[in-house]
């Protein structure tokens, strides 16, 4: 209901349909900046799914949508400079790897309980997202939300800490805190990746 609100409110700067394999997604764009997806599947990975070329200077040695946006069949990224909000609707349980890679002006991301996964530099470089909260089903971040600099809060509703690597939140703010729920703080507190956050109850 909130999410019809906000876009009843805002008008429509662009919308369209995008199908692949099992997934089907709708999405829209308003004048606000707001992009909302719906639909049921995975947005697939940008760096292995598509047909990208290499660019031999980068230092992870991969190719980037950024670099060459002609690979990428999403039709939202003819909007990446303008999208401030994205709202992933339920159904949505993939965020595939670099989907929303250098989208510099994303400040706020809104995230489905049906998420289970948010691939590899899935917002790389995204610097004016402040805050996340990473959903109780997903059971892998990666390097989701490298170098998002201004990230400060990250609230996870996972009960358990799921396995993560020492550099999955490298580059962001370095007074980032972590909000858990008060059952799990000990755990958090316990693993030798998430103790890492100074750590707080929800």
């Amino acid at each position: 209901m909130e999410l019809l609100r906000m876009l009843d409110e805002a008008g429509v700067m662009a919308s369209g349909h995008f199908s692949d394999k099992d997934t089907h997604l709708s999405w829209v764009l308003t004048d606000d900046g707001t992009l909302a997806i719906s639909g049921k599947g995975n947005i697939a990975d940008v760096l292995t799914d598509f047909d990208c070329r290499v660019d031999d200077t980068d230092y992870f040695g991969a190719c980037h949508v950024f670099y060459y946006p002609e690979v990428c069949c999403y039709p939202w990224f003819a909007y990446h400079d303008l999208i401030k909000v994205v709202v992933f609707g339920e159904g949505i349980e993939c965020l595939g790897v670099e989907t929303f890679m250098r989208y510099w002006n994303i400040e706020k991301i809104i995230l489905p309980d049906s998420l289970k996964f948010i691939g590899d530099w899935a917002f790389y470089g995204c610097t004016r997202l402040m805050e996340v909260i990473i959903p109780a089903n997903v059971t892998m971040i990666a390097r989701a939300f490298y170098d998002c600099c201004n990230l400060k809060k990250v609230t996870c509703l996972m009960e358990r800490p799921i396995p993560i690597k020492e550099d999955e939140f490298y580059g962001i703010a370095k007074d980032a805190v972590l909000y858990v729920p008060e059952s799990s703080v000990d755990a958090y507190r316990q693993d030798d990746c998430w103790n890492k956050f100074y750590i707080e109850v929800i």
